[in-house]
């Protein structure tokens, strides 16, 4: 098992965070729990760079999916940078390319 670490990174009002490993049962909360301590910083736009992620199980999923909805609750913007790896495999099997804001590149 490949645990999940992140590296988060403020650009002007604007917040980028890097993700490594898995996004399983495992660091879905532990994630979430840390985007909604972020979040609570009202930045206008989150970056989540998932380049780095090898796996994503479907609670992973869901973590994202939260995260979108919180931030389009709030009028606010989240991005996933989804590269050509295992991230964009996963989104487009499951749909969520077309439903999330997913770019190539930051």
């Amino acid at each position: 098992m490949t645990t999940l670490s992140w590296d988060t990174e403020h650009k002007g009002a604007d917040l980028n965070i890097t993700l490594q490993g898995e996004l399983d049962l495992a660091s879905s909360q532990r994630l979430e729990e840390e985007l909604m301590r972020l979040e609570d910083e009202r930045p206008p736009l989150i970056t989540l760079d998932l380049r780095g992620v090898t796996f994503i199980d479907s609670t992973g999923l869901s973590a994202l999916i939260n995260a979108d909805f919180r931030a389009r609750k709030s009028d606010r913007g989240l991005r996933i940078v989804a590269g050509e790896g295992a991230a964009r495999r996963i989104l487009r099997t499951v749909g969520l390319l077309e439903r999330l804001d997913v770019v190539d590149a930051r």
